[in-house]
């Protein structure tokens, strides 16, 4: 008899949370091989979904969160990345962009991405904060680098440039490495096709020097024990 008081004590209070839990929605368009859809990009309790309108079959698209394997969101679009094979792609996994209208609500939208997913989110807009140290740096890739300013925060670190931006928690980010006073490399939990474990590295060309105990600095945070249970603690609670 106490178990099923204690059961349905249990369900009523997922109830409520659910009944509580903020929807965010965000004006979104789905481009097509030929033409695109208007419609909405709604987060909700149980996963997130795409609704379109204005044709006689609106697209319509949803994913529990079990189901989604990473969610980028930038103040232009919103990726979803699944773990639906694609066999026209040579069985690469399902990736859906939607371009999102000038002045989504970012801020409420990373946050509950944020609960949902954890590190399998990844925040590609400038989050607001207070730098406790600020260097200016190129972030180089294959093709080209992109100029703008490496922050780093209490909460984590963050890039902005004019075409690429980060925003990483300490749980965001696997390790921290430097060759020298002018250069830093982050490796995140952020998927890659083409880095160890599918990982993405984050490689920094320092315009300033960065210091020793910097770099020491980055590195405790990243790798001290407490921070790394983190993530298995609140999934677990």
């Amino acid at each position: 008899m106490a178990f099923r008081i204690e059961a349905r004590i249990i369900a009523g209070l997922a109830l409520a949370l659910a009944a509580h839990a903020e929807t965010v929605t965000l004006a979104a368009r789905h481009d097509h091989l030929k033409g695109s859809c208007a419609g909405t990009i709604s987060i909700t309790f149980g996963g997130i979904e795409f609704n379109g309108g204005g044709s006689r079959k609106p697209h319509r698209f949803s994913w529990k969160w079990d189901g989604v394997q990473q969610v980028t969101l930038s103040a232009k679009a919103i990726a979803i990345l699944s773990y639906q094979d694609r066999w026209t792609r040579l069985y690469a996994d399902r990736q859906m962009r939607f371009a999102l209208v000038p002045g989504a609500p970012l801020a409420g939208a990373g946050e509950e991405l944020r609960k949902a997913l954890g590190r399998k989110f990844v925040e590609a807009f400038a989050a607001e904060s207070t730098p406790l140290w600020s260097l200016p740096a190129k972030h180089l890739t294959g093709f080209k680098g992109h100029t703008g300013t490496l922050d780093m925060n209490d909460g984590g670190l963050a890039f902005r440039s004019k075409d690429i931006t980060r925003t990483w928690l300490w749980s965001d980010i696997e390790n921290v490495s430097s060759a020298g006073p002018y250069e830093l490399t982050l490796t995140t939990f952020e998927r890659s096709r083409i880095h160890y474990g599918g990982r993405r590295d984050f490689t920094f060309q320092l315009r300033e020097p960065i210091t020793p105990e910097r770099v020491d600095g980055l590195w405790r945070r990243v790798t001290r024990p407490t921070h790394i249970l983190t993530e298995f603690t609140n999934k677990e609670h």
